[in-house]
């Protein structure tokens, strides 16, 4: 129950950074990006979820996944630092997105 809470959380803090951080023009197309990322490849992934633990068994299945999810967020951390983004805001230079 506390990680559901903390997942909603985490839901409402990124949907209002997003919307703070993009230009008024093209929010309602990021959201739209945003909203289908969040709930739309929820199902793809409880299939491929779904088909790994029917044949690996569920512990190995959720141990693939969460080294995927692992191995994905340290590789788009990786790129952040080359470019010399930071997780948030990146520079413009003044040019608008």
């Amino acid at each position: 129950m506390l990680l559901g809470g903390l997942l909603y959380a985490l839901m409402a803090k990124l949907a209002t950074s997003l919307q703070l951080l993009i230009d008024d023009r093209s929010r309602d197309r990021v959201m739209g990006l945003y909203a289908l990322c969040w709930f739309g490849t929820v199902p793809v992934g409880a299939l491929v979820l779904g088909t790994l633990a029917h044949t690996w068994g569920p512990s190995r299945a959720v141990l693939v996944f969460g080294s995927l999810t692992v191995g994905y967020a340290i590789l788009i951390g990786l790129i952040h630092r080359a470019k010399g983004m930071s997780a948030i805001t990146r520079e413009t230079d003044g040019v608008p997105n």
